[in-house]
C-alpha cells in the first residue's frame, strides 16, 4: 500500500472518530435529556484497502424517546483540494443482545444519516451497535 493511500486512510479513520455526530429526537412535551455514556469504535483496514468499523454507543435515555440519529461524514476535502469521497455501506444494526434495530439510511450534506428506532427507550440505558 502506498504512503499516500495509508495516509488518506489513516485521516478517514481519524475523521471517523472526531468528525461525526450524534443526535436524539425527542417525544414533543415530556422533560428529557440523553447522554451518551460510552462509545466504542472498532477500525480495521482490509487487505484489499477497505476500511470495517465497528461502533458500540452506550446512551442513557431519561424520559421517553424514539430514536437516535448517527451522522457519518462521507466527504473530506483538504485546502489543497483533494476530496475524498467514501461509498459507506452499513451492513447492521443492533441493540445489546446482538437483535436488529429497525433504521433508515439518508444523506444530509457531507454525512450519512442513520436514523435508528429505540424502542422502550424510557429512562433506561441501551446500547447501539453499528457496522459499516
Amino acid at each position: 500500500m502506498t504512503a499516500r493511500r495509508l495516509s488518506a486512510l489513516s485521516l478517514v479513520a481519524a475523521t471517523l472518530l472526531c468528525g461525526s455526530s450524534l443526535a436524539a429526537a425527542p417525544v414533543a412535551g415530556q422533560a428529557k435529556s440523553l447522554e451518551i455514556e460510552q462509545f466504542d469504535t472498532r477500525i480495521s483496514v482490509l487487505s484489499n484497502g477497505r476500511i470495517h468499523v465497528v461502533e458500540a454507543i452506550r446512551f442513557r435515555f431519561a424520559g421517553s424517546w424514539n430514536e437516535v440519529y448517527r451522522d457519518i461524514p462521507i466527504r473530506y476535502e483538504t485546502p489543497r483540494g483533494f476530496r475524498l469521497d467514501l461509498d459507506l455501506r452499513v451492513s447492521s444494526v443492533l441493540d445489546e443482545a446482538g437483535q436488529p434495530f429497525e433504521y433508515e439510511e439518508s444523506r444530509k450534506g457531507h454525512h450519512k444519516r442513520i436514523k435508528i428506532w429505540v424502542p422502550g427507550a424510557i429512562d433506561t440505558v441501551r446500547t447501539v451497535r453499528i457496522e459499516y
